[in-house]
């Protein structure tokens, strides 16, 4: 962006210092004004869309809420989640943490190695604020995990946007350039400029 910005000023110098060598008396604008012209447009949209884009990626869930239309149109099936490629470069599955199935194996732990190990015995409360605490703990980092996730998604649509101005910014360039050069060649200075 800042590369942007600097191109902007750079071109808004450049075009004041055509300015001023170009005759006043001239009829007709000199194509070099015209394509500086319209490259200073261009990278005028380029910084604001290039804001926009910023924007986009740096949304949380807990500042914007994703519309469903937008992920529908952005995301697609082929696209694997953070989840998805940690899961696939280690092939294992991630199991949330469940508590009412993990008590039996507390009370089994507290009732027979504990004194194995040297810990004092506990009682039936402190297994349910160990099981309360690891509960706590647990949904914390699936909450963590979830935020995570919905940033990845804004980032996606970020890179989405991005990929899609960058075509259009090509687009335009190329286009605008050989119109405005196309018809510097239609322009011949007539055969007796003063009769």
């Amino acid at each position: 962006m800042g590369l942007s910005i600097f191109a902007l000023l750079t071109l808004t110098v450049f075009l004041l210092l055509l300015a001023d060598k170009v005759p006043e008396t001239s009829l007709s604008v000199p194509i070099i004004i015209k394509y500086l012209m319209f490259t200073m447009v261009l990278v005028t949209f380029s910084v604001i869309l290039s804001v926009v884009v910023l924007n986009l990626h740096h949304r949380s869930p807990y500042t914007h809420q994703m519309p469903l239309w937008v992920r529908q149109v952005v995301s697609t099936p082929h696209r694997p989640r953070r989840r998805e490629r940690e899961n696939y470069s280690s092939q294992k599955t991630v199991r949330r943490f469940q508590p009412e199935l993990s008590a039996p194996d507390l009370r089994r732990f507290i009732d027979g190695p504990n004194r194995a190990v040297g810990l004092p015995p506990t009682g039936e409360e402190t297994t349910r604020e160990v099981v309360s605490s690891i509960s706590y703990i647990a949904q914390q980092l699936q909450e963590q995990e979830d935020h995570d996730a919905l940033k990845e998604d804004w980032q996606f649509v970020a890179m989405v946007v991005d990929r899609l101005f960058l075509w259009t910014f090509i687009i335009f360039t190329s286009v605008g350039t050989l119109v405005i050069f196309l018809d510097a060649t239609y322009h011949l200075p007539p055969p007796d400029p003063f009769p």
